[in-house]
């Protein structure tokens, strides 16, 4: 049952017929993890606490430098040297201290994963590297998560959202058709075609742009709306999208 103070703080979901009380109250009982407190990260945050998600964890070793300011929105000046993860589950909570915010000064790996990635609704990759991304999809796999992925750098942006593994709501049975991760990207690119912002650079909006398309998936599919299974892209200019095929000798899900 939803309150009287969240109706009017939520007013303007609520009101969408694709929402309603009932999509509400989806959102407000979903636990999601946010694997990165970055440029992605951050606006992911914000959005999710925003829209009343009921639970947010989220990971990240690192600290704030006055270089990431120009896109880690949920910091200030007066954050640069703190935790990134404490600093953004403090900004998060000033937003909407009616949900629960838990933050872990840790980064997601072999040895802790499955201590920590467990009974998730969504798993949302905000990470920056090829290996935490590829051992994120082999859990959510076997764990029957969903895997919210996106990447940004330049004026360039991509993101996805992976149901393999998962049961299909429609039909209450687990879907075999869908693809991973690591369907779309068996082996780890170069490292020339996967350079990093503090190398080849990044603009704020970039960041904005992929995790709000992030985040609308995460609140499309906590409120059974379709979410597209293809990779959509972001150019500078404009969006296209690419159909991700299931490879059947996929490593993770083949």
């Amino acid at each position: 049952m939803i309150s009287d103070d969240d109706l009017f703080r939520y007013s303007r979901q609520i009101i969408m017929p694709e929402i309603g009380e009932e999509g509400q109250e989806l959102i407000a009982s979903s636990k999601i993890a946010i694997i990165g407190a970055g440029g992605l990260g951050c606006p992911v945050g914000l959005y999710l606490a925003g829209a009343g998600v009921g639970q947010i964890y989220i990971y990240d070793n690192d600290k704030i430098d006055v270089s990431n300011l120009n896109r880690q929105i949920a910091f200030s000046d007066d954050d640069v040297n703190q935790k990134k993860s404490l600093s953004l589950k403090k900004t998060l909570s000033k937003l909407n201290p009616k949900i629960q915010i838990h933050s872990f000064n840790d980064s997601i790996n072999k040895n802790n994963i499955d201590l920590h990635l467990n009974n998730f609704d969504i798993v949302v990759d905000c990470t920056d590297n090829f290996e935490t991304r590829h051992l994120l999809a082999e859990k959510c796999y076997v764990a029957q998560i969903p895997m919210s992925f996106g990447a940004a750098v330049r004026q360039e942006g991509q993101t996805a959202f992976f149901q393999a593994g998962c049961i299909n709501k429609t039909t209450g049975k687990t879907d075999s058709n869908f693809p991973c991760y690591g369907c779309l990207f068996p082996k780890k690119p170069a490292d020339s075609l996967l350079p990093r912002c503090s190398e080849a650079g990044i603009l704020g909006p970039i960041t904005g742009i992929i995790a709000s398309i992030q985040s609308l998936n995460v609140i499309r599919f906590l409120t059974n709306q379709k979410v597209s299974e293809n990779l959509i892209l972001w150019d500078g200019v404009s969006f296209f999208e690419v159909k991700i095929k299931k490879q059947k000798n996929c490593k993770i899900c083949g």
